[in-house]
């Protein structure tokens, strides 16, 4: 359960840096249209299958 966690508060973090790459590198527009994909939970999901 603790690797659960764990992986959540990573998930968390990854979440607090996603903003700072938004501002960096204007070659990933995927991290422009974050805040459009937000209400898309269950996008994050596979990503979290594959850490699984």
């Amino acid at each position: 359960m603790e690797e659960v966690i764990h992986v959540e508060a990573t998930f968390l973090e990854l979440m607090m840096t996603e903003p700072s790459y938004t501002t960096g590198p204007s070659s990933q527009p995927s991290f422009t249209e974050l805040p459009s994909q937000a209400p898309h939970a269950p996008d994050h999901a596979p990503w979290m299958d594959v850490l699984a």
